[in-house]
């Protein structure tokens, strides 16, 4: 992810708690609003919490120069993380679903980049 990862790192570096350790794993997806315009997200994996940064637009389009706009975090220890495989027109996906407190959220990872 070059430039993204670099960016995510930076982002979520800033805002690790005190023990927390490291970033261990980015990505990036997009939240699925049902009906709504998709909202893309870099994600980040600590031993504690998944950290979501959204951006206001698909991270590919706007390296070399992302921008963050709102951060989410969800705690390991109060969420329950489903992985489910698929495909689209655009080819194969990952679909995550974590259900918490706050309700569930879906979130589907993008593996690659095909410009």
């Amino acid at each position: 992810m070059g430039i993204i990862n670099f960016f995510a790192q930076q982002q979520f570096n800033a805002n690790l708690r005190p023990g927390e350790g490291a970033v261990l794993a980015t990505g990036i997806g997009i939240l699925n609003h049902s009906g709504l315009p998709h909202t893309y997200v870099v994600f980040g994996l600590t031993s504690q919490r998944v950290l979501v940064l959204e951006v206001p637009m698909d991270p590919w389009v706007q390296a070399p120069k992302p921008e963050g706009k709102s951060f989410t975090t969800f705690e390991l220890g109060q969420v329950q993380i489903r992985a489910e495989q698929g495909s689209n027109i655009l080819g194969p996906l990952t679909r995550f679903i974590f259900a918490g407190p706050q309700g569930e959220a879906l979130y589907i990872l993008r593996h690659d980049h095909n410009p």
